[in-house]
């Protein structure tokens, strides 16, 4: 099983989720960790890191 980070635009949040959801299927899921751009699209690579927020939202809804 594989993992991604896809950063999506706010307004795109629900028909990501249910275009990804509907198309793969099986054992997929997909989780909405954070829904602004905090600690992403920095031009130093080492700043665009999850931050513990992000991950504990993961943590308490691991498959959405």
């Amino acid at each position: 099983m594989a993992r991604f980070i896809l950063d999506v635009d706010t307004s795109e949040i629900a028909k990501v989720m249910g275009v990804v959801g509907c198309t793969i299927g099986g054992c997929t899921s997909i989780t909405c960790i954070d829904e602004t751009n905090t600690a992403q699209f920095h031009n130093q690579r080492h700043r665009n890191k999850l931050t513990t927020k992000q991950i504990r939202n993961f943590n308490t809804n691991p498959h959405g």
